[in-house]
């Protein structure tokens, strides 16, 4: 009988130890990338979404109930949808949805603004020509309340015809929309402004004006785009009391807005 080596009857032991330190490794390493590398949760605002969407269209939910939801097409906006009923997949952002987070849902006769693309996952074949994913996600969707829809299917129409035209008449639209009594055309309007930095030193009277409206929303928007036009060049063809006046409108608001 011959003596095995020193230490060789801990060796398997060593090995599951070796296994069980590195998968532990790698599980505190996926624990600590942020969420938004797995599954991309920015906020688009509602001309992004139009623009990026293949289909967008007015819907009333016929059943939610299947693998994929069904519903029947009111209104086409954008595009043309192959046929009045549809096939929505959502499933699969449900599985993936981040803790917390509510799955997304299809009541039966609810109706609905969605934002489609492809399914990249179904085959492209005739008899799945109706099957669409929603964009991004519960980003994709629009509820259309009971009450005021047409303001909101309104707004939509409108903003499908600026996502159509030529980038500089779009800029030209945006900036007038920001005064408008449509909540959703107002808000969207000085959203895309802010986030393609194309705000101007003409709109420095109608955002001080802007200061003024009751929806906290609008204000707060208001006060970024004053922000964006502080941090521009010194323009001396604009009337030197406006900077100051607006300035000076900020400040009283901040002294006494009842939103923090």
């Amino acid at each position: 009988m011959t003596a095995g080596r020193p230490g060789s009857s801990l060796e398997p032991l060593r090995g599951i130890l070796c296994k069980l330190l590195i998968t532990g490794i790698l599980l505190c390493q996926a624990a600590t990338i942020p969420r938004a590398e797995v599954q991309d949760e920015e906020p688009l605002n509602l001309f992004q979404k139009i623009a990026r969407a293949e289909l967008v269209v007015h819907v009333r939910v016929q059943n939610g109930a299947l693998r994929f939801a069904v519903v029947r097409v009111l209104e086409s906006l954008k595009g043309e949808a192959p046929l009045e009923t549809l096939r929505i997949a959502y499933r699969d952002f449900n599985f993936d949805r981040p803790p917390g987070t509510e799955p997304i849902v299809f009541p039966d006769g609810q109706e609905e603004v969605l934002f489609l693309v492809r399914d990249p996952t179904v085959r492209r074949v005739e008899k799945n020509r109706d099957i669409y994913q929603l964009y991004k996600g519960r980003q994709g969707r629009l509820t259309v309340p009971a009450e005021g829809s047409r303001i909101l299917l309104e707004g939509v129409r409108r903003l499908v015809t600026i996502v159509a035209a030529p980038p500089a008449r779009q800029l030209e639209e945006l900036r007038g929309l920001i005064d408008s009594e449509n909540l959703q055309l107002c808000e969207t309007a000085m959203d895309e402004l802010r986030r393609l930095r194309a705000a101007t030193p003409d709109l420095y009277p109608r955002l001080v004006t802007l200061l003024g409206r009751p929806a906290p929303g609008v204000r707060l928007r208001a006060i970024r785009l004053l922000g964006e036009l502080f941090s521009l060049p010194q323009d001396d063809s604009l009337p030197p009391d406006q900077p100051r006046a607006a300035l000076a409108a900020l400040l009283a608001l901040a002294r006494t807005d009842p939103e923090v």
